[in-house]
């Protein structure tokens, strides 16, 4: 598939995760930038490599 332009909103339901969520990824650049908009080429490598399941550090002890 050619490497299109697609809204927060589609990215969010591919991916699985809040719209905030989304704005850090276009903030760190990746999943795409600001200026460009959001890649689907680039969201769905991001999806294929992301790690399942929490950090270790990331609940209270």
């Amino acid at each position: 598939m050619e490497n299109r332009i697609i809204t927060s909103i589609e990215a969010q339901k591919i991916l699985g995760i809040s719209r905030s969520r989304i704005s850090v990824l276009l903030k760190q650049g990746r999943i795409g930038t600001r200026a460009k908009g959001i890649e689907y080429k680039k969201v769905i490598e991001y999806k294929e490599n992301r790690k399942v399941g929490r950090p270790l550090g990331s609940y209270k002890k």
